[in-house]
């Protein structure tokens, strides 16, 4: 992200995390008349350690991205 928002070169990464970016202006997307490169072009897997307890920011943080990630 840092390189990106410097000049350095493409990012090529999920739209919520650069969207403020794009709003300000410091960002701009390059690639948005090719299909093939928009959406969710890359699944992920998050992994964390099992225990008893889920911890709550782990918890949150994967609610936060099933309602971003599910739009």
């Amino acid at each position: 992200m840092t390189l990106a928002r410097h000049g350095a070169g493409l990012l090529q990464t999920y739209r919520f995390i650069v969207e403020e970016d794009l709003q300000r202006g410091s960002m701009q997307e390059v690639l948005q008349s090719l299909q093939s490169f928009a959406g969710r072009s890359r699944p992920f897997s998050l992994l964390y350690p099992h225990g008893r307890h889920l911890p709550l920011r782990v918890r949150l943080f994967i609610d936060f991205l099933v309602e971003k990630l599910s739009h």
